[in-house]
C-alpha cells in the first residue's frame, strides 16, 4: 500500500518534469523568445560577482555544461530534547548524541532549464548515557534529482523533484544512523535579488511521502542574504519541517535557525561557515551545530 501511494506521487511529478517543454509544441516563436529571456537572465546571474556559486543554487540555476560541487561538513550535539508540549528537557540517564556529517551535493546543467541533482551524506554518529557509549559509522543514503527552471522574471522559480535511496545499515542500531526507508520529494523554490539594496531571498516548500511510518512531512525552508562587500555576504536561514500522520496531524516537527557568512575567494569559489540552532518542534531532539563548506563551480 506504502509503495503504491510513494509511486503515485514520484512518477506524474517526474512526468510533468519532463512533459513541460511540449506544452508550448505549438508556438515555436514564443518558445524561442521565452528561452532567450531566460538565457539572457542567465548570463546576467553568472555576471553578477555579488552572488557567488553557493548563492546560485536552489531557484537559480547554472547554465548548459555547467557543474556545481559542494562538500557540507557539520558538527551537530544535543542532550535536550522537545517533548509532545515543545517543552524542552534532558534526556534520560544522562544521555548525550554528536554526530559528524559530511555531505557531498552535485549539480549539473543538462540544459538550460534542467539541472541534474546528487546529494550523498556520511554520518559518525555518537551515544552516550549512564549506562552505555555506541558509536556507528557509513554513507547513510542518496538523494538522486532533477530541477526544472520555470522563469527568472520577474523572480526565479523552480520546481523539484528527488528521491531518497537508503544504503546498507541497520536502522535498529543505537545510535540509528537514519530510518531504512525510500521517500518521495517535490518542492517548489523561488529566490529573488534585491533591487535596491545588496542582498536577496529564497523560499523553498514541499511535500515529502514517505514509503512507511511514521509521517510523511511538509519541509519549508527561508533564506536571506545581505552583501556587505563584493566579497563577504551574511547569510540567515530558517529551515524547518512538519511530520504528518495519515490523518493529518502534526505528529512530529522542528525549527532550526542558522547564521554566519559566506567569504567569496574567487568568482567560482566560496567558502562557508556559522552556527545552527533547532529553537522550536515537538517530539524531536532541541540540537545545535557549528558547519563548514566550500563549493565551487565549473
Amino acid at each position: 500500500m506504502h509503495k503504491i501511494k510513494l509511486f503515485s506521487l514520484l512518477i506524474p511529478t517526474l512526468s510533468i518534469l519532463l512533459l513541460i517543454p511540449n506544452l508550448y509544441a505549438k508556438e515555436p516563436d514564443l518558445i524561442n523568445s521565452k528561452e532567450q529571456v531566460m538565457l539572457v537572465a542567465l548570463d546576467r546571474l553568472e555576471e553578477n560577482k555579488s552572488l557567488p556559486p553557493a548563492i546560485q543554487t536552489g531557484a537559480w540555476g547554472f547554465k548548459k555544461g555547467r557543474l556545481y560541487a559542494e562538500i557540507y561538513t557539520k558538527y551537530y550535539w544535543h542532550k535536550y530534547e522537545l517533548d509532545s508540549k515543545g517543552h524542552k528537557k534532558r534526556w534520560a540517564y544522562g544521555g548525550r548524541y554528536s554526530e559528524i556529517r559530511t555531505e557531498l551535493k552535485l549539480e549539473y546543467g543538462l540544459t538550460n532549464r534542467y539541472t541534474l541533482m546528487l546529494y550523498a551524506p556520511y554520518k559518525e554518529a555518537r551515544w552516550k548515557d549512564d549506562f552505555q557509549k555506541r558509536t556507528q559509522k557509513g554513507l547513510v543514503e542518496i538523494w538522486p534529482g532533477v530541477k526544472y527552471l520555470l522563469f527568472m522574471e520577474p523572480f526565479s522559480c523552480a520546481i523539484q523533484a528527488r528521491a531518497k535511496l537508503p544504503l546498507d545499515y541497520d536502522e535498529h542500531a543505537v545510535p540509528a544512523l537514519g530510518r531504512h526507508q525510500i521517500d518521495a520529494e517535490f518542492k517548489i523554490l523561488t529566490a529573488q535579488n534585491w533591487s535596491r539594496l545588496p542582498g536577496y531571498t529564497k523560499l523553498e516548500f514541499g511535500f515529502r511521502e514517505r514509503n512507511e511510518e511514521p509521517t510523511n512531512e511538509i519541509p519549508y525552508f527561508f533564506e536571506l542574504g545581505y552583501n556587505l562587500n563584493p566579497n563577504l555576504i551574511l547569510k540567515t536561514t530558517i529551515d524547518g519541517q512538519k511530520g504528518l500522520t495519515h490523518r493529518g496531524q502534526i505528529a512530529e516537527s522542528w525549527t532550526k535557525g542558522t547564521f554566519g557568512p559566506i567569504i567569496k575567494i574567487t568568482d567560482a569559489f566560496n567558502l562557508e561557515f556559522g552556527y545552527g540552532n533547532t529553537f522550536a518542534g515537538k517530539n524531536t531532539s532541541a540540537g545545535q551545530e557549528v558547519y563548514f563548506s566550500a563549493s565551487s563551480v565549473w
